[in-house]
């Protein structure tokens, strides 16, 4: 009872002091201090009351403080103050000062709700259940998730140590941490378990930074227990590293498989022949061989064999022998390699390897490269000043090596003017002279073949005629070796050399025979620049295409040229150096500089060299275009400079000097590709790793880019759209069932391709492509056919179907989008592409009719009579289409013409019915097909038109799709062809593939796939 008045007091206080807060008129400011009472205080009251129904003070005061203030009189304007400037308050010491009373709470065990309990003791930790769930993923879940610890008043923690949940608990209280390597697996442990993020973190960075070559096996133990992948990774980086050290002091026998394999793997590991490090992975595996057995090929597998000689192989074979000892006698010599069929098949591998030296280029793999994770710049042969001797060295500029010229193995025989590739990791000499001789009186004809894994040259097949000053090109897996001249004169024969054949053949001769002059390849073709013919300088262009062997014109240079260099860098080709004729007896330097962009046949002039060059060698390294040595006619002498001209700065500097001034010497630059493509940009709603693996196999040194997202997100448009030259629109929802409703048909098709286009005109994209369909143009409901039309054929195409409809309305808005201003002033052109039916690789539908075949007994059913002729385009050549369009609109005179039109594509593909398409395309594999099609067509149309109104009377209960649909009747059965005349004249497209090849790649690829589709309808 003695407290019950102490109470009454307190409570009496605080409702006092809550009456106060809770009123809205603003409290006046006191004219005196407030007295003390005389009396005991009021009772608590529920709410407040009028001033005179408080009990009287003693002092008149807080009645006046009860009162509100009088309104102010209406009729005056009182002056409003300025606002104040809103000032923030921050606190630093806010929350230590809270974290320490916190602390201090747990530590007097004030106010704690739970105890936590280590698995491995019992030691016992109060704490706060709302601190530790603000700090855990761990305890939220457990407080907060309804778990029956929400009650415990004791929880036992199995799995964390007392350290670990000592330190873990001092860090939520204090965010301190002292740890050091006694303490840090406990504490990694519980802040694992518990889910303390920034204690895990900084363990993985203490963990981390604590690796040596001594304890390096125990953490990566830790890391592969807790799964902790940051510091897995730092584990097989530093294995890499401090592989040698590790090997000399046995510790790698403790490492895991996956370090041993990262480290077997690399390209960057230095001081190792593969024979070492195949003795290094066999100590391994016989370290615990019952155990690590099975992981011999996934060990094996990452030596490289192939590298090894022939006495290395069979020494290996030797070694493997399944001794008769007893298993102590064997000493760790198990049987790995024998053991395993596809251990036995890398050796196989590689012994073919090193009995086929003529085709190793082509059938380079992962076990054939080099390790090296650095690019090194070559130079070899040229004319040496002293004397004017032909040098026959090859030297490597290593710039981590301070920036110094390296010999390795010379070449056979001397050489100058002759030509230098790079094709599959090998590098090729090819031609030349090796005496000097200004009039090519003393051409070679013999070839050369350099390994820089070995260091070695072997000689290949001889050219068929002897050539120098000519212009050497490796293409699509082929070289070849243009102009020239010989004994006889200046020549226009061009040769290709077959790597699987080691020989040379001729093919398509250039227009006129030159010498001097310079080339490289860019998009599969190969370019030729300015040089001699009949003792003139050039400034001519032309360009060979390897798939048609046909040499055609293109724009000229503005300067004429000879003995100088091209390179292609990007979307550009890049011409600098050289002399021409001064018209005196004499020669001048060509310091000016330019490129080419092959999409609108156009030249450019770039900043001048700053010195004179010819005769000189070229290689783009690290997007930098490297000249070295030759002859300057200005200053008379031979050059020993190296400069180097960055595209994007547009500026000269000389870099380095070679060993000796070299003339004819050539460039080149090992590990890249040998072309250098634009910029893809990829959009689509999912994008396959598969296909992004294709595209990188292939994009040299293309930028790729992918995006993925919808259509209709404008934002993602204008992001893709930023910064591009041209568009090509080939996304559409293709429905020709009826499975798709119109909504979502509009907005994909029609809606989309709105977007897109304004997204093109924010965005400044010059040209746009759209890809249509021939169903824009029928056949019509009526089944009117058309035979070898044109797109200015009439007809009334009277369009029905939601698929046909949508890409006819998309199509319109992309001709009207014709001439539509840009935000720069520019003018946005447009084409619009009909592509007939398109097969090929990966074409679904196809696919699709096969799999209809499997389920018949490979026999095909015939949908479509067989006069119902029409072409289909195979997808080469349609995507050559497309790129002949990008051109056409980028050509200033042709863009005129193109800018607002249609174009049928198809190709030389027999006009066949749609059903005998398919078997033609799948009878090589064993298809046969109906002689007629199972009903009469009046019959067919007839059921596909009761299928579609029960379609639409099952619509609102159920979702079904009819397999025949009558537009889709019409099209099978309707004859409907087009020439594509127009776009060869006004676009320049010929079909690349004709029938034959586009079918054997059709066929070829549907055999690829046919066991896996046999295999699924089977199980199914």
């Amino acid at each position: 009872m003695g407290n019950s008045g102490e109470e009454g007091k307190l409570h009496r206080k605080l409702s006092r002091i809550g009456s106060r807060s809770q009123r809205e008129p603003p409290r006046p400011p006191p004219q005196a201090e407030r007295p003390p009472p005389a009396t005991p205080p009021r009772q608590p009251e529920p709410a407040p009351k009028p001033p005179e129904a408080a009990a009287k003070p003693l002092e008149p005061a807080p009645k006046q403080q009860m009162v509100s203030p009088k309104p102010p009189d209406p009729c005056l304007k009182p002056s409003i103050p300025p606002k104040p400037h809103i000032q923030v308050f921050n606190s630093t010491e806010h929350g230590n000062a809270i974290l320490k009373g916190l602390d201090n709470f747990r530590c007097d065990r004030a106010l704690c709700d739970v105890t936590l309990v280590p698995g491995d003791s019992t030691e016992t930790f109060p704490v706060h259940r709302v601190i530790m769930a603000s700090a855990s993923d761990y305890f939220k879940a457990m407080f907060t998730g309804g778990m029956k610890e929400q009650e415990l008043a004791e929880i036992k923690l199995h799995g964390v140590s007392s350290t670990g949940l000592k330190n873990i608990i001092e860090f939520i209280y204090t965010s301190q941490l002292s740890l050091n390597l006694v303490t840090l697996q406990d504490t990694l442990e519980a802040a694992s378990f518990l889910q303390v993020l920034p204690v895990l973190n900084f363990c993985n960075q203490l963990l981390s930074s604590e690796v040596t070559i001594e304890n390096c096996a125990e953490v990566e133990r830790i890391a592969n227990d807790l799964l902790l992948e940051d510091v897995q990774t730092h584990i097989h980086n530093f294995v890499c590293e401090n592989f040698s050290a590790l090997v000399q002091s046995d510790r790698f026998l403790q490492l895991s498989e996956a370090s041993i394999a990262y480290a077997l793997s690399s390209d960057s590991l230095k001081g190792f022949s593969e024979m070492e490090l195949y003795r290094t992975a066999r100590a391994w595996l016989a370290h615990k061989p019952s155990e690590r057995r099975p992981a011999a090929y996934s060990l094996m597998r990452h030596v490289r064999f192939p590298l090894m000689s022939p006495a290395e192989l069979l020494q290996i074979s030797q070694e493997d022998q399944i001794d008769e000892t007893s298993d102590e006698e064997k000493d760790g010599k198990e049987p790995f390699m024998r053991s395993d069929t596809a251990c036995v098949n890398l050796l196989l591998e590689a012994s073919n390897y090193q009995m086929l030296p003529f085709l190793q280029p082509s059938l380079q793999t992962e076990r054939t490269r080099i390790r090296s994770d650095t690019t090194h710049l070559l130079a070899l042969g040229g004319v040496m000043r002293q004397q004017l001797v032909v040098s026959k060295e090859l030297r490597l500029y290593d710039e981590e090596g301070g920036g110094t010229w390296r010999a390795l193995q010379p070449m056979e025989v001397p050489r100058y003017q002759h030509g230098v590739a790079l094709l599959g990791g090998f590098l090729y000499i090819v031609g030349g002279q090796s005496t000097y001789d200004t009039k090519g009186k003393t051409a070679v004809d013999s070839a050369y073949r350099y390994d820089p894994r070995f260091d070695r040259w072997l000689q290949v097949a001889s050219l068929n005629e002897k050539r120098t000053f000519f212009h050497l090109s490796a293409l699509k897996g082929k070289l070849y070796a243009a102009g020239g001249r010989n004994a006889t004169g200046e020549i226009d024969t061009v040769e290709c050399y077959n790597l699987s054949k080691n020989e040379w053949t001729f093919v398509a001769p250039m227009s006129e025979p030159h010498y001097g002059h310079a080339g490289t390849v860019h998009g599969g073709l190969m370019y030729v620049s300015g040089g001699i013919t009949r003792d003139a300088f050039q400034k001519e262009l032309s360009c060979y295409d390897p798939h048609t062997d046909l040499w055609s014109r293109r724009a000229d240079m503005m300067e004429l040229r000879g003995l100088h260099c091209m390179c292609t860098v990007g979307d550009r080709l890049y011409v600098m150096g050289g002399n021409h004729f001064r018209g005196t007896n004499d020669y001048d330097d060509v310091l000016t500089c330019e490129y080419y962009t092959p999409d609108i046949d156009q030249w450019t002039v770039v900043a001048p060299m700053p010195r004179g060059q010819s005769d000189v060698g070229v290689a783009v390294f690290k997007g930098r275009i490297y000249v070295v040595g030759g002859y300057s006619w200005n200053s008379r002498c031979m050059v020993d400079i190296v400069q180097c001209y960055d595209p994007e700065k547009d500026e000269w500097e000389r870099v380095f000097n070679v060993l000796e001034p070299l003339g004819g010497g050539k460039l080149v630059k090992l590990l890249l590709e040998e072309e250098n493509l634009a910029e893809i940009r990829l959009l689509d709603r999912c994008i396959r790793p598969e296909l992004i693996q294709s595209l990188e196999d292939c994009q040299g040194e293309t930028k790729l880019s992918t995006f993925e997202g919808d259509i209709r997100d404008s934002d993602l448009l204008k992001k893709v759209c930023k910064g591009a030259s041209i568009i090509f629109h080939t996304a559409s929802l293709i429905d020709v069932t009826g499975a798709i409703n119109y909504s979502e048909l509009y907005e994909v098709n029609v809606k989309g391709t709105k977007l897109l286009l304004e997204a093109c005109i924010q965005e400044n994209v010059a040209s746009f492509i759209y890809t249509s369909s021939i169903e824009v143009a029928g056949p019509n409901h009526r089944g009117d056919p058309i035979i070898n039309g044109n797109e200015d054929t009439v007809y009334n195409s009277c369009l029905k179907f939601p698929y046909s409809q949508t890409k006819k309305e998309a199509e319109q808005l992309c001709l009207n989008a014709q001439g539509e201003m840009l935000q720069n002033g520019g003018r946005l052109a447009t084409c619009v592409l009909r592509p007939m039916y398109i097969y090929g690789e990966g074409c679904r539908f196809t696919l699709g009719h096969m799999r209809d075949g499997i389920q018949n007994g490979d026999v095909l059913l015939r949908t479509s009579r067989r006069e119902a002729k029409v072409n289909p385009v195979y997808v080469g050549n349609a995507t050559l289409a497309h790129l002949q369009a990008a051109r056409a609109l980028r050509d200033p005179e042709r863009r005129a013409v193109v800018g607002g039109n249609f174009y049928y594509i198809s190709d030389d593909t027999p006009p066949v019915s749609y059903s005998d398409f398919n078997h033609a395309v799948l009878l090589p594999l064993g298809f046969g097909i109906q002689d007629r099609p199972l009903l009469p067509f009046p019959i067919l149309y007839l059921i596909c038109f009761l299928m579609e109104v029960v379609q639409v009377v099952l619509r609102p209960l159920l979702r079904f799709t009819p397999p025949l649909n009558r537009q889709l009747l019409i099209m099978l059965n309707t004859p409907f062809t087009f020439s594509y005349q127009k776009a060869h004249q006004d676009l320049g497209y010929t079909p690349r593939y004709n029938w034959e090849e586009a079918r054997k790649q059709t066929t070829d690829w549907l055999a690829s796939v046919l066991p896996r589709e046999r295999q699924q309808i089977n199980m199914k």
